[in-house]
């Protein structure tokens, strides 16, 4: 068996791809393999991955003949993938020099089932914001996707190292964004095992235009994501009620889908909202107060409360 599979999935990114994949074949792991999932692109980028492939036989490209989503690709990439670990990174992101040895070795001198590392959001404007990442150590348990519900582990899979028999077909729900963080908790929520290291392995880029960055295209997301997160925690005894999970779900889907409806509309729509300010009753709040959450304490008081003044407070978090 390989010890890595590196998964990239890729959709018309030809002007990126290159340059991610030479960094992650420049990666020191001797047993290291780089599966390219190509989803129906339209740009070159596939003549770009077999020119390379031509090059490396530890590259290898698979192309899909229509695009059927990020989810569809990496399902494809992990059903053959070699690896017992899997890393799954995006086509257009930087990776850093020394990040696969030191997400393997982490594995390894734990016997950890998942790694999770440290990274970066990296903006147009060259600003940065940290990805969070617990400290340094173990969790073990329930407690591994627990991190996740706290927010003390991101969502991401691009800054995680995962044992690939973590992952089944139905983990991959088909939504165009956002479906990394279903994958995750499914992963985690199957850990025995985790380990937290002070690494940075992983920026990742953002680009004006890119869907995570569309608001419009993230509300039927937010439902699909966030019943899979929570049939994952409700097969560990965890749903509503749990202040792990109130919080997660009001800070990751509640609010995020208020966000989307009243960012992109004048006349939002009024039943979905009315259904989604319900969701912030009580004891979300106390949920939000017990974390010291501010931040979304205030959004979370007027989303409930006075739209005009959650506009505002959205308004001026984006400057």
């Amino acid at each position: 068996m390989t010890a890595l599979t590196v998964v990239v999935p890729t959709y018309d990114a030809a002007p990126w791809i290159a340059a991610t994949l030479r960094a992650v074949l420049a990666q020191a792991v001797t047993d290291l393999e780089v599966l390219v999932v190509d989803d129906g692109s339209r740009d070159g980028t596939v003549d770009v991955c077999r020119a390379l492939a031509a090059t490396d036989p530890r590259l290898r490209v698979v192309a899909l003949e229509r695009n059927g989503g990020v989810s569809r690709a990496r399902q494809v990439a992990v059903e053959q993938a070699r690896g017992e670990y899997l890393w799954l990174v995006d086509a257009d992101d930087h990776v850093a020099p020394d990040a696969a040895p030191a997400l393997l070795a982490a594995a390894r001198a734990a016997d950890a089932d998942v790694v999770l590392a440290r990274a970066r959001f990296v903006h147009a404007d060259a600003t940065t914001r940290a990805v969070p990442s617990p400290v340094p150590g173990t969790l073990r348990g329930t407690d591994v996707l627990r991190a996740l519900l706290r927010g003390e582990a991101s969502g991401h899979l691009w800054n995680k190292l995962l044992r690939r028999d973590l992952l089944r077909p139905d983990d991959f729900v088909p939504a165009p964004v956002h479906s990394d963080l279903a994958l995750t908790a499914a992963a985690l929520g199957r850990a025995r095992t985790a380990v937290s290291i002070d690494a940075h392995v992983y920026d990742y880029r953002l680009r004006s235009g890119s869907i995570i960055s569309t608001l419009r295209s993230r509300a039927e997301s937010l439902r699909i994501v966030g019943d899979a997160v929570a049939a994952t925690a409700a097969a560990h005894g965890i749903g509503p009620g749990d202040p792990d999970y109130d919080y997660f779900r009001c800070r990751y889907i509640t609010l995020s889908a208020v966000k989307d409806l009243v960012a992109t509309s004048d006349r939002p729509d009024g039943t979905r909202l009315r259904a989604l300010r319900r969701e912030i009753g009580p004891r979300e709040l106390r949920v939000l107060a017990a974390r010291r959450d501010t931040r979304r304490l205030a959004l979370a008081v007027t989303a409930r409360c006075s739209l005009p003044a959650h506009r505002a407070l959205l308004a001026l978090a984006a400057r």
